[in-house]
């Protein structure tokens, strides 16, 4: 996340993984005013009031948000709310008032405002410090193309793409597969990674198993095959609505989380070394004691109104902050949705 402050409370951002789009997500809050592109449908009338045609346009609006809609593994996220500005001159393509959605994704580059500055949960989610490395590469793969993805926390971001030629298709299937292997290898090492997910047709999974289980260079590699109709560019498609992955993707994105948790159901089966709650925590934060703060990101979307205070005393002694996904912290919020891990 690339973000360019403009004023106190008002800030540009850059949004450059999928995990940005979450974090965005978190980070505005019913109220805020969002400034972004978006289209609209416009109608085209005879004289008789008949619609003739239908057109969409691409303009730059101000919406002050309602609801903030996001799906993991979507390719954008989506903000609904009311007009409050339109750009110069296309003011007759949108009224004030009027309810418009505008959505964005990964590239994208959205302007938000809010009344006042921005407190420390939203400057730690704009920090850019929470987007980890990618979690696994994608291989989606049949007989004549193969395309490779990085597994991201909350999304599938397409590497590269290969075809087959036509002969490799029919008689040099393994000259295919090495292409893909050096690929995959070189993608894995570049990014100091040992998982693989393998999607594709059963036939081409067996194929392609046999032909890098020959290469010494994946020995310390896992990979973890999803049986697919297609592969390429369309079986990462695929991959969305597949239950394997969705349990795949799901137990690495919540691993690091739910080790923070047991410690802290460990250390309260002691009863030492741990607060949970507000009070508990914030009165730990103010004499320094917290190392780790866990906050669930279910609570910010309704902060208590000492949270912010907790997070900057936290921070100020040299704690660290983890903001943890509502699938990983089920547990966390049964707790009061805050928790830390004390340094005594």
């Amino acid at each position: 996340m690339k973000v360019e402050e403009r004023g106190e409370g008002d800030a540009v951002i850059k949004v450059e993984s999928f995990d940005d789009l979450w974090k965005l997500s978190l980070l505005v809050r019913p109220g805020y005013v969002l400034v972004g592109r978006t289209t609209r449908q416009l109608k085209l009338r005879d004289e008789g009031g008949d619609v003739r045609d239908k057109r969409r346009i691409s303009l730059s609006l101000a919406i002050q948000v309602e609801r903030v809609e996001f799906q993991p593994f979507t390719d954008s996220m989506r903000f609904l709310g009311k007009i409050l500005g339109v750009e110069k001159g296309m003011e007759w393509a949108a009224q004030r008032g009027e309810h418009q959605s505008v959505s964005v994704g990964v590239g994208d580059e959205v302007e938000i405002r809010k009344d006042g500055p921005f407190d420390p949960v939203e400057r730690k989610l704009m920090s850019g410090k929470e987007s980890p490395e990618a979690n696994a590469i994608v291989l989606s793969i049949d007989m004549s193309s193969a395309a490779l993805a990085a597994l991201w926390t909350y999304g599938v971001e397409k590497i590269t793409e290969l075809r087959a030629k036509r002969e490799e298709e029919d008689a040099h299937l393994d000259e295919f597969f090495s292409e893909v292997g050096s690929i995959l290898l070189s993608e894995l090492q570049k990014r100091k990674l040992n998982e693989v997910i393998v999607t594709g047709p059963s036939v081409v999974l067996d194929e392609f198993k046999r032909s890098v289980e020959s290469r010494g260079q994946f020995k310390s590699v896992r990979f973890n095959h999803l049986v697919s109709s297609y592969g390429g560019e369309e079986g990462l498609e695929l991959l969305r609505d597949n239950p394997g992955f969705g349990a795949y993707s799901s137990k690495l994105r919540v691993a690091r989380e739910r080790e923070l948790i047991k410690e802290v159901f460990d250390r309260l089966s002691k009863g030492k070394g741990v607060a949970v709650g507000v009070e508990a925590v914030a009165e730990s934060a103010k004499q320094g004691m917290v190392d780790v703060l866990l906050l669930s990101a279910r609570l910010l979307k309704d902060p208590p109104e000492n949270l912010m205070q907790l997070v900057d005393d936290v921070e100020r002694n040299g704690g660290t902050v983890e903001i943890i996904s509502e699938e990983g912290g089920a547990e966390l919020q049964g707790l009061g949705g805050v928790a830390a891990i004390l340094r005594w």
